[in-house]
């Protein structure tokens, strides 16, 4: 018997922009792309003038860069053609933006200008989800609906979860970055009663915490004040090279240990 249907709507704010640490956590998630990897080839992009200086630490694009200028620019490009065109139909253009401040740099931002020559397939996603990201800010509210449903079977109370979009938003520019967790749900209504098709007992422990992996590390390091933003990157490298941890899921190796214990 559904006891129970309650839905209800919230607002979801676009991304921040990029500083360089958000930056290498997101191509580790997307691309699997280590730390150290994402910062040379943002170093390339640029050099080629197709990215701002990538090594900062801020999460504000001020209006000095020309918003504007660079969406036409990127307008050159066909897959931002159509997105380009709806930012620039809005009667104003603000970033949402975080709290971090670099005094030296903005955050990362796409400069408008398209490449002169072949890029790489890293280069071109990183550039890629740099475009993107920098589109997303400029973007509205997505807005989804949760839906909970209280069911009763045989006086045992069960709840049932899910969620859709309504309204795209931001979303719309930074596909297929963002993940969409659409979980949409059947429509019942209280007092309904369904059939139960199968119940599923399981038996589940406390697990421990997961191990690092290069993006996990490199935010734990910025929140411990390890190391720079230029920096951060190649002290995990080196922990490579020197053979003291190993692995996506890092272990450390016995001679990390040893060092350790050293």
């Amino acid at each position: 018997l559904v006891e129970q249907v309650k839905r209800e709507e919230f607002r979801q704010a676009p991304p921040f922009p990029f500083d360089l640490g958000s930056l290498q956590s997101e191509a580790y998630r997307i691309f699997g792309y280590t730390p150290m990897r994402t910062s040379q080839v943002a170093q390339r992009l640029y050099l080629d003038a197709l990215i701002s200086y990538p090594r900062t630490s801020s999460q504000k694009l001020p209006p000095t860069i020309g918003y504007q200028t660079i969406l036409r620019g990127l307008s050159r490009n066909s897959a931002y053609t159509k997105l380009t065109s709806a930012l620039l139909a809005k009667q104003l253009l603000k970033p949402v933006e975080g709290k971090k401040v670099d005094p030296a740099h903005p955050a990362i931002y796409p400069t408008g200008n398209m490449p002169e020559r072949t890029l790489s397939s890293a280069e071109k996603n990183i550039w890629d989800l740099v475009v993107r990201r920098f589109m997303a800010a400029f973007g509205d509210y997505a807005v989804w609906q949760t839906a909970t449903v209280i069911l009763n079977i045989n006086g045992n109370l069960f709840e049932l979860r899910g969620k859709k979009v309504l309204a795209e938003g931001w979303l719309r520019f930074y596909e297929p970055y963002a993940p969409l967790e659409d979980k949409p749900m059947p429509n019942v209504t209280e007092g309904q009663e369904i059939s139960v098709k199968k119940v599923v007992l399981e038996d589940k422990f406390t697990s421990p915490p997961p191990r690092y992996n290069p993006s996990s590390l490199l935010k734990k390091m910025e929140k411990e004040n390890i190391g720079t933003k230029a920096t951060r990157a190649g002290i995990i490298q080196t922990l490579y090279e020197r053979k003291y941890i190993r692995g996506d899921r890092i272990a450390v190796t016995e001679l990390g240990f040893e060092v350790v214990d050293a």
